[in-house]
């Protein structure tokens, strides 16, 4: 049990316990090891042990294995160098008198190399970022040195390549990089600057997706990474990518949702990109409007647009052609000062037609809490945030799209410049009702082109009877399905 007395003799004779050789020494312990110096190199020991109890007794000597003592001190294996992602190279100091040199292998003590006449040790054919180490040992007239201690290190890591962006943001932005033969555990530095400025690195393990954060509104910013080893030494940087951070940018999959939001100074805008909205790989862009907006309705009046006293508009922009085939959310943020002395249960959002170069109402929802109105949209282009006001006559009414088209993408037809809560009926050619509508607080309804069980509406054209304000109009509508 712990706590027994142990004696061990070691000689450099058979019976070190009664050969009386001398030289030879005894250890006491209450270990189950020991060690003995002063030994006379490059020659064979022999030891035996016996166990005493706590009365004094002790068992007879048992021999233990024989061992022969190293003719000097090891060498001074003490550098190590990554000269490859395949290779690496050791070095030590020589041993005087030395024949040759055996390379062991640091981890089961494989013999590398049992011929080696120089003191440089260069092992080939290796992983990238892998770990490796070995010991050496001279072999001298007077027979073997102590084993090395271990030196080991990785091979270098393989430098990145195609760094490109998945999301630019108002203050970060989101990267990803072709690790090349890299394995799945290597890190790597991303490193950003802007021209001037400090360099900024942030580390990334087991992963070759990163975050480049707390980078400013306005500024073009400048990002390359590097891979590190399992030592820290580092690679080649990839090549250089550059953006300015004054927009949110995000690649979206052929067919893939996606959610994007950018702030561009009145808080977070959110668009909500729902899935198949496209058959083609995309990347949107959402930022601060490129140029001067267009000339927005000023001076209020019934029916009419007024655009905010600190204009409230974003830019969304398409790398293709492409349009999405579904209804977009979009949700915009104001600030008070922004609606200052304005009504905000009024504001809504409006598109600018480029065909027509005209801003269009969108029917919106509007949290005054927080300062945001939502609503959806089935083109790109400029929006801003506007204050709408009802009509005071049914005969202002504006219509569109109309012709109505559902494989075009459209998906309502928009009543707007309306009285409040104005009465809308759609009617058959032959006066069946199909639909009957009331305009919102700010004069606008929409139709999603289906009667009243919610089937769809067949192609042809449709009698629409408004009345509010006291008066009433009809209009004419069309679908083409």
């Amino acid at each position: 049990p712990a706590g027994t007395t142990f004696v061990v003799a070691i000689s450099s004779g058979s019976g070190a316990s009664t050969n009386t050789f001398t030289g030879n020494q005894t250890s006491t312990t209450l270990n189950t090891s020991a060690s003995f110096a002063s030994l006379t190199a490059n020659t064979t020991y022999y030891t035996q042990v016996k166990a005493i109890n706590v009365e004094n007794f002790s068992t007879a000597y048992a021999t233990l294995a024989s061992t022969i003592t190293t003719s000097g001190p090891p060498p001074g294996l003490s550098t190590t160098t990554p000269t490859g992602i395949s290779s690496m190279s050791w070095t030590w100091g020589s041993i005087a008198g030395a024949i040759k040199y055996i390379v062991y292998q640091a981890s089961d003590t494989t013999v590398l190399d049992g011929n080696l006449a120089v003191t440089t040790y260069t092992k080939t054919g290796l992983t990238v970022n892998s770990f490796h180490g070995i010991q050496v040992q001279a072999v001298t007239a007077s027979g073997l040195s102590a084993l090395s201690d271990a030196v080991t290190g990785y091979t270098l890591a393989d430098a990145p390549t195609t760094l490109a962006f998945t999301g630019v943001f108002q203050s970060s932005a989101s990267l990803t990089w072709n690790g090349a033969t890299n394995p799945a555990a290597t890190s790597y530095e991303i490193q950003w600057w802007i021209v001037g400025g400090a360099t900024t690195t942030v580390s990334i393990t087991n992963a070759t997706t990163g975050t480049a954060p707390s980078l400013s509104a306005g500024t073009s910013v400048f990002l390359q990474v590097r891979a590190l080893n399992g030592d820290g030494v580092p690679t080649l940087f990839s090549n250089i990518i550059s953006t300015t951070i004054n927009a949110a940018q995000q690649d979206i999959a052929t067919g893939a949702a996606a959610t994007v939001e950018f702030d561009g100074g009145s808080g977070v805008n959110t668009i909500i990109i729902p899935p198949s909205s496209f058959d083609v790989p995309v990347q949107i862009t959402v930022q601060l409007p490129t140029a001067s907006l267009p000339p927005a309705p000023t001076g209020g009046g019934a029916g009419a647009l007024q655009g905010l006293t600190i204009p409230t508009a974003i830019e969304i922009v398409l790398d293709s052609a492409v349009q999405p085939k579904k209804p977009v959310a979009i949700t915009m943020s104001y600030t008070a000062a922004g609606v200052a002395g304005l009504d905000p249960s009024k504001l809504i959002i409006a598109r600018f037609d480029t065909i027509y170069q005209k801003w269009v109402p969108l029917v919106c929802t509007n949290d005054t809490t927080t300062r945001k109105v939502s609503c959806f949209t089935d083109h790109f282009s400029l929006f801003q945030i506007m204050l709408a006001a009802a009509s005071d006559s049914p005969d202002k009414v504006l219509v569109f799209p109309n012709p109505f088209r559902p494989s075009l993408g459209h998906s309502k037809v928009t009543f707007a410049q309306l009285p409040e809560n104005a009465r809308i009926r759609i009617y058959t050619l032959v006066g069946e009702l199909v639909k009957d509508l009331t305009s919102n607080n700010v004069g606008m309804a929409t139709w999603d082109g289906t009667n009243q069980n919610g089937s769809d509406a067949a192609s042809g054209v449709y009698y629409v009877y408004i009345q509010g304000a006291g008066q009433s109009t009809t209009k004419k509508v069309a679908i083409q399905r």
